[in-house]
């Protein structure tokens, strides 16, 4: 019966441990993937981890694959930014069109578009925003800002 309980003692350790792992946990510096709806936690050096959640797709008037347009713009996509303990900031990035390249800044911590998939691939797809949970955008996590000297 003794030789029993060291087994369970150890796949326990085991369990908790792999229970507590924080798989979504992002460095500065990498290319942050982030589904429709959720979120992912961010660690930076000398800064407090903070979260950066997908809220929306703003406008998606990307020219679809099998189309050739006269005219398309950028995706533009909300993202939520919060730290525990702090009211969440909201801002829009995209990689350029109309309104310029926008970046989002948190905590001094610079987060640039890279993609957001699926692209649209009919002609019916153009300047139509999907169902959230259909799209990833996919973030550039810079390191924090140096401050001129």
């Amino acid at each position: 019966m003794r030789l029993h309980v060291y087994p369970m003692a150890l796949l326990g350790l085991l369990l908790a441990s792999l229970l507590s792992f924080d798989a979504g946990a992002q460095s500065a510096g990498q290319t942050v993937f982030i589904k429709g709806g959720e979120k992912v936690r961010v660690a930076v050096s000398g800064k407090p981890d903070f979260f950066l959640r997908f809220a929306a797709v703003v406008s998606d008037e990307r020219c679809p694959a099998r189309v050739k347009c006269a005219w398309a713009n950028p995706p533009v996509v909300a993202i939520e930014a919060s730290v525990q303990g702090k009211p969440a900031q909201s801002f829009e990035i995209s990689p350029g069109g109309p309104g310029g390249v926008r970046r989002g800044n948190y905590l001094g911590v610079p987060i640039e578009y890279a993609d957001l998939t699926p692209a649209p691939q009919e002609p019916g797809e153009f300047a139509k925003v999907r169902p959230l949970a259909t799209y990833t955008v996919v973030l550039k996590i810079n390191g924090p800002e140096e401050k001129p000297r």
